[in-house]
């Protein structure tokens, strides 16, 4: 191999270049056999669900998910378990991302009739856990397609890629994949192993699930409703099966408001908080709910920014209850840190002042903890890059040797991780100018509205300052933009750009 890449340098290359294609082609196949393979679910729930139109339904789920399970074996059985490097992860978690948002979108558009590219947009919404929507007239889509819909975000809640780790662990540096899918896992592991790792994680997401579903029920939701409320709240996705969304069952009969707000704040809350502190916590250790950097600031931020709007309500006298006021500040506040989405007032409403809307950007922008199924820039990050300003402060006043590195909890923060959330934040930065300068030559929205709609699409948020009804009448190109934005924020940009390097698939 080595004589050959010396006598033919671009050979060897092609050589390597083929081997690392072959390599991601093999797992993205296992992935794509894995969503095929779940598709068949609503396929076969479609037969209870929808009644007569099942005919219609059951086809478009199970003949694409067939197909992808036959497609997918077939990579995997060739290519698949080779040895994967850090390079290659990210590759593979970029690719397979998109392949599982190209394949989900097939249902949509063959059991509803809709574009392709409005079936995309939902499959990437639904995936990314992005709480946005095109669709309308829920009365009228298939039982089994809203299902899907909120099947997709608590699959991609804490990641399809778990998924299909928890069968494919035994490859060769399949460790790789999950430090590529860091966005929704903490590096720190609770338990030895990868794959016990993973039960962890999954066994206190089904937890969480388990509790929404629960408080739903509670609060005087059907069956239905309720469970695919679960799995949109555990995943912080926020998609509803109302077309209202969330609010449309704090307004109806027979339901209980008090009940579905406090406990879908207490459910967003868990679903936003690292899952390590979480372990702990069940562990025994209450003390990690607040003794580390990240817990603090996740705290402050949630009950600071809600003191922010409730005063500014009572400053503007907003007509209602204190604990009305006080209520829907905090569940609005909690549902735009942890990315869920759920809102019971529009963003844009008179009822929010200009502070609070002011506020409402940061959130999108900040998003919860790491090691959760929240979206945005993470707490954590967050704080490194506080310390790290603090310490570029202190190298005024003191000699540069006086000065150690950045230190979180205690801990010295390896350099490289402090320029990787440098990194980041400067490319969220980035994509969120180039994005709304885009969105807004596209759309002729207002600067503020385009900022918004951008920053919630990389937060993987869903709401904003444009009423969601307002976005199926976006143009194509818009809609583009808004897809790359939800698959950036998901990937969390850096996987994203791996993919035209051309050193990356050396």
């Amino acid at each position: 191999m080595l004589h050959m890449f010396l006598e033919n340098p671009g050979k060897g290359w092609k050589m390597r270049r083929a081997s690392t294609i072959t390599a991601v082609a093999g797992y993205c196949g296992g992935l794509l056999a894995a969503v095929g393979t779940l598709m068949i679910i609503p396929g076969v729930a479609a037969v209870f669900l929808d009644g007569s139109s099942s005919h219609t339904t059951v086809p478009s789920f199970v003949l694409p998910g067939a197909g992808a399970v036959v497609v997918g074996l077939a990579l995997w059985r060739v290519f698949g378990r080779q040895p994967i490097t850090n390079a290659r992860a990210m590759l593979v978690c970029s690719i397979g991302w998109m392949t599982a948002a190209f394949v989900s979108a097939l249902p949509y558009h063959f059991g509803m009739g809709c574009g392709y590219l409005d079936a995309l947009f939902e499959s990437t919404a639904g995936f990314t856990t992005t709480g946005f929507t095109l669709f309308h007239g829920f009365d009228g889509i298939p039982r089994s397609m809203l299902f899907w819909r909120c099947f997709t975000q608590w699959l991609g809640g804490l990641g399809i890629l778990t998924f299909f780790l928890a069968v494919s662990s035994q490859a060769p540096g399949a460790h790789m994949l999950l430090g590529a899918e860091s966005h929704k896992i903490s590096s720190s592991r609770p338990v030895p192993g990868m794959a016990n790792t993973l039960r962890v994680f999954w066994v206190i997401y089904g937890g969480i699930t388990i509790l929404a579903v629960t408080v739903f029920l509670l609060g005087g939701m059907g069956v239905f409703d309720a469970v695919n409320h679960g799995l949109t709240t555990a995943s912080t996705g926020g998609f509803s099966t109302k077309e209202e969304g969330i609010a449309w069952f704090t307004q109806a009969r027979g339901m209980n408001p008090w009940v579905i707000q406090y406990g879908l704040v207490l459910c967003m809350v868990l679903g936003g908080t690292n899952f390590l502190v979480l372990f702990k916590v069940l562990s025994g250790s209450v003390r990690s709910l607040w003794n580390t950097l990240e817990a603090r600031l996740w705290w402050g931020l949630l009950l600071g920014f809600t003191a922010v709007v409730v005063l500014e309500k009572l400053a503007r006298g907003v007509h209602g209850s204190l604990e009305e006021a006080f209520r829907q500040s905090l569940f609005t506040v909690v549902s735009l840190m942890t990315s869920t989405g759920f809102i019971i007032t529009e963003l844009s409403s008179p009822l929010f002042g200009p502070v609070a809307r002011h506020c409402f950007i940061l959130m999108l922008i900040v998003g919860g903890c790491v090691g959760s199924t929240s979206g945005g820039l993470k707490v954590l990050r967050l704080g490194i890059l506080l310390k790290s300003a603090g310490q570029e402060v202190r190298r005024l006043f003191n000699p540069i040797r006086a000065v150690s590195g950045v230190r979180v909890d205690g801990k010295l923060v390896p350099r490289a991780e402090v320029h990787r959330a440098s990194a980041i934040f400067f490319l969220w930065m980035l994509f969120l100018g180039l994005g709304s300068i885009a969105s807004a030559s596209f759309t002729g929205i207002e600067s503020g509205e385009s900022m918004s709609v951008t920053a919630s699409t990389m937060g993987n948020m869903g709401p904003s300052f444009i009423p969601m009804g307002e976005m199926s009448f976006f143009p194509a190109p818009a809609k583009l933009i808004c897809i790359l934005g939800m698959m950036a924020g998901r990937l969390e940009i850096l996987p994203l750009l791996m993919l035209f390097r051309r050193r990356a698939w050396r």
